[in-house]
């Protein structure tokens, strides 16, 4: 018979194995930051787990159709991608010194997959509940699901225009007073006397 316990201790291990193999890919490109780019990921594998020890009914799959969703849009999001290691940790890099390698195993990714199957546990959940079809109960989640989801996608959406947009101002706008902004990520703000702000296109 499946129960929660055993089903919590697959995925357990599933998620212990992924954060190990990121710590070894880590170590070989000295960037601790693939902990975050996998962190989206990790969602989808620990339901994907526990799914494929369920009886693949409707509410097992819909709740891991969704922490696909949901895990895939926070992957794809992921702004550390293609980057150099997070300032965060280069700091420690810095300060754990020669511990540097355990500690970031156990205090990094083994955290990291300790927080993400504590936080994945309703879609685990929903994967041992003796639920065969929908309920009023399961629209209202399911509703409450797509609206967070929703808001999520139009913030992330609005956020990277932002970005885009900043981006360009910085590298064409120029003070009236002929100060060059230049490629600086500051936010310019006119002066007291009024100074205005001229749009330059390369």
């Amino acid at each position: 018979m499946l129960t929660l316990t055993s089903v919590y201790i697959t995925v357990v291990m599933v998620i212990l194995v992924y954060m190990t193999a990121r710590f070894v890919l880590a170590l070989h490109l000295k960037n601790n930051s693939i902990a975050d780019i996998g962190w989206g990921a990790g969602f989808v594998i620990a339901t994907w787990a526990a799914w494929l020890q369920s009886d693949h009914d409707i509410i097992p799959t819909l709740a891991l159709i969704m922490a696909i969703l949901w895990g895939l849009s926070l992957h794809i999001l992921q702004r550390n991608a293609g980057k150099a290691e997070d300032w965060r940790y280069e700091k420690w890099r810095r300060e754990w010194g020669q511990w540097f390698v355990l500690r970031s195993y156990l205090q990094v990714f083994v955290l990291q997959g300790i927080l993400l199957c504590i936080i994945a546990s309703p879609a685990i959940w929903l994967q041992t509940a003796d639920m065969t079809r929908l309920s009023w109960l399961s629209v209202l989640g399911i509703s409450l699901w797509l609206t967070g989801f929703g808001f999520e996608a139009v913030a992330d959406y609005q956020l990277k225009t932002f970005l885009t947009a900043k981006r360009i101002m910085t590298k064409y706008v120029t003070w009236a007073y002929g100060n060059t902004v230049g490629t600086q990520t500051t936010s310019a703000k006119p002066s007291s006397g009024g100074g205005c702000i001229s749009l330059q296109y390369p």
